[in-house]
């Protein structure tokens, strides 16, 4: 890329190995009549790849520096829309996205990791199906399973269905980054609102995302600390609730501790906890 300096503080590692690339392209399963999202297109290296099987590609990038060389890149593919924007801040009611399915496939800026996913999973119109390169360590915390559960795997794995599909070297990417990649495929997202099925009281069929985060934020807040000590200040004093006897109808040690509970012992204790609290 000559006369062009990569931004590390934007997270700009642009990934240069064919092969990966293909691979990346060939995990998105992409058909003639899809939509692409992608986040962070740099110089071009993944969008072309898109453009030559999907009907319609937005890439999106923020760097004023790369999108003349994301233009020329680009120019034969008229399928291609260049989006001088922040991904943060995007908005998809602007390009129709409603009115059909899409992906989003992307090399995603590692600093930004976890905020873009939230985005997209919480959006009022989400895509079905994501393929995202990303840190490898990000990767295996989005997948990880009790004991290790983290209040980002609980988050994304509320929302759909992860896991890691390959590693990706350092040595792919210019500059190389400090830290080991993966590519991620999350599918079968529901969205914000969608209704949650929850154990084991059926008289309650759903819950809102306001409290549900309430409540897992609350219990990773002192990773250190029992899982019911956590939970107690957001029990309201006049509720008259006990949460040992909770923690014991839905047999959940008291010793727990927040990543040692599964996302259906998180939507079952939320759902005993959600009489108590509103949004």
């Amino acid at each position: 890329m000559k006369g062009v300096t990569l931004k590390r503080w934007r997270g700009q590692h642009i990934l240069n190995d064919g092969n990966v690339l293909k691979k990346i392209v060939s995990a998105a399963a992409i058909q003639p009549t899809d939509t692409v999202v992608e986040i962070g297109a740099g110089t071009g290296n993944l969008t072309v790849l898109l453009a030559r099987r999907a009907r319609r590609v937005i890439a999106i990038e923020i760097d004023n520096d790369l999108i003349p060389i994301l233009r020329e890149r680009c120019k034969d593919y008229p399928n291609v829309e260049i989006i001088h924007d922040d991904a943060r801040t995007f908005d998809h009611t602007n390009y129709e996205l409603q009115t059909t399915n899409y992906f989003v496939v992307a090399n995603i800026p590692y600093n930004i990791t976890s905020l873009l996913i939230r985005k997209f999973l919480e959006a009022d119109v989400v895509p079905s199906k994501m393929i995202l390169l990303i840190q490898k360590e990000v990767a295996l915390r989005i997948c990880a399973q009790p004991p290790h559960m983290s209040l980002l795997a609980v988050a994304v794995q509320y929302y759909a269905h992860p896991r890691v599909l390959f590693s990706v070297g350092r040595t792919c990417f210019s500059p190389r980054p400090n830290v080991d990649s993966a590519v991620i495929e999350i599918m079968e997202i529901m969205g914000s609102g969608a209704i949650k099925l929850i154990a084991p009281d059926p008289i309650i069929s759903i819950i809102s995302d306001h409290v549900f985060f309430r409540v897992v934020h609350a219990g990773f807040a002192h990773k250190r600390k029992l899982l019911i000590s956590n939970l107690a200040p957001v029990i309201p004093a006049k509720a008259g609730i006990q949460i040992v006897d909770i923690f014991s109808q839905l047999h959940i040690p008291p010793t727990a501790r927040a990543q040692e509970l599964s996302l259906d012992q998180w939507k079952a204790l939320c759902a005993a906890l959600s009489k108590t609290l509103t949004d």
